[in-house]
Parts: structure tokens; C-alpha cells; sequence
């Protein structure tokens, strides 16, 4: 069995959206083994969604070696202009990257790109909501560098179930049930409408399950946009109110 070592050198969503990848990778080219080397404050959580241990091993970024191919996705410059399709972004680079490396791409169309691991399910302790606001601060410039402003938008909508993401006065938050990117993956099965910043949890609740349930996305990121049906970019919340 061949050995393929990737390393991360970006944010955590970068490390899930290629753990994505992987799981897929592997299913379509039987004779490869995975070594995924990522930055050690998110080991634990991208292990949370590798499917297959025995041949997807994660390992902190300090031990890869010199020769591990880099796993970002703006490196071939099909970055053109901005905003752009994160969709198409992620659909040529992985074709690329697996072009490059003499191995089967597992992504033939966009639908392919979106989460369908049996590890989203639904967690019995979760409870239903109407809102999921991912207003955690994104890292890549989503909001032009500033917190999501979430004021008017909760008062708009005071008289709904709303969780989010990071902590706003005394709303229930998933910090408070101290839930991992994929918790709240699986916690997004449960939420009639996802709102919020595309940022690391976005990443698990645009999912296969979700898509096929026909949820509603409002997807915040000046950077870029998705083309998916029923995805809708916005600049700020008050396009909502």
C-alpha cells in the first residue's frame, strides 16, 4: 500500500474540508494509505472526522516531513478575482492535486464536494431549533475583520429558538454544551434555517444530509460565494430583517 503524506498549514476549516476529502479519497483508491499532519491545536477535533483510522493517521504539523504535499487550495492561482466560486475553487483544486499525484479523484461534480459521512447523525440530546447562527469570528477576512454584528437580528427574530456559535448575551450557544466543530455538524440536523459566517463550522453543517433536506443557507463572505440552490450570499444580516 502506497503512502501519501498532506500537511495543513491553515485554519481548521481548511483541515476539515480536506478530512472530507480524504474520506472520500481513500474509498475510490483502494491501494493508498493517508498521513495527515495538521496544526496540534486542531488534531483532535479533525480526528473527530476521519472515517477510517487504519488508513487516514492524523499527526501534529512539527513531524511532517519535508516531502508532504501542501493541502491549500488556493496554491495552482485559481483564485482569479474576488469574490469567487468556493465551490468551483474546491472542484479544480482537488481534480489538480489529484492530477498531480497519479491518483482517482473522488469529486466529480459539486454535490460531491458536500459532507455525506456516516459520522453526521443525529444526537438524541440535541434539540430542535429554528435558527443556527455560526457567528464565530472567521479568520480569512469573511466579515472584513470585524465580529458579526448580530444585534438587530436577534431582536428581529427574539421570538424564535436561536443557538449560536459564540457567545452573545444570553442566548444558548454551543460553547455552553462545549461542542466540537462536528457536534455542532451533527447539532445542524436538528436546526430548521443555518445563518452566519463561513468559517470552520460551516464547513460541517453544509452538509449531504442537509442539502437533500432542502435547509436554507445564508452563507456571509465578502471573499467568495456558493451556487448551490438554496445557498444564499449576504453581506450582513440586516439583508435578513
Amino acid at each position: 500500500m502506497n503512502t501519501i503524506d498532506f500537511i495543513s498549514e491553515s485554519h481548521l476549516g481548511d483541515c476539515i474540508i480536506h478530512a472530507d476529502f480524504l474520506n472520500k479519497l481513500i474509498k475510490v483508491n483502494e491501494h493508498i494509505h493517508i498521513n495527515f499532519y495538521v496544526v496540534e491545536t486542531y488534531k483532535n477535533q479533525v480526528d473527530e472526522f476521519i472515517e477510517n483510522k487504519d488508513r487516514i493517521s492524523t499527526f501534529n504539523r512539527s513531524e511532517a516531513p519535508a516531502t508532504a504535499v501542501r493541502a491549500w487550495m488556493a496554491q495552482y492561482g485559481h483564485i482569479k478575482s474576488i469574490p469567487f466560486d468556493f465551490g468551483l475553487l474546491k472542484l479544480n483544486f482537488y481534480n489538480r492535486l489529484c492530477q498531480e499525484l497519479h491518483i482517482k479523484c473522488p469529486y466529480n461534480n459539486l454535490i460531491d464536494l458536500l459532507p455525506d459521512s456516516s459520522l453526521f447523525y443525529e444526537n438524541p440530546k440535541d434539540q430542535n431549533w429554528d435558527v443556527l447562527l455560526i457567528n464565530s469570528d472567521g479568520h480569512s477576512g469573511q466579515t472584513k475583520d470585524k465580529p458579526l454584528d448580530c444585534t438587530s437580528f436577534i431582536e428581529k427574530f427574539k421570538h424564535k429558538q436561536i443557538i449560536t456559535t459564540k457567545k452573545y448575551k444570553n442566548l444558548p450557544c454551543t460553547m455552553d454544551l462545549n461542542y466540537s466543530v462536528m457536534d455542532i455538524g451533527r447539532l445542524s440536523l436538528k436546526c430548521n434555517l443555518i445563518v452566519g459566517v463561513h468559517t470552520a463550522p460551516w464547513h460541517t453543517v453544509m452538509n449531504k444530509k442537509n442539502y437533500d433536506a432542502n435547509k436554507k443557507f445564508f452563507h456571509m463572505d465578502v471573499n467568495n460565494f456558493y451556487t448551490y440552490k438554496n445557498c444564499t450570499t449576504i453581506t450582513s444580516l440586516d439583508q435578513l430583517i
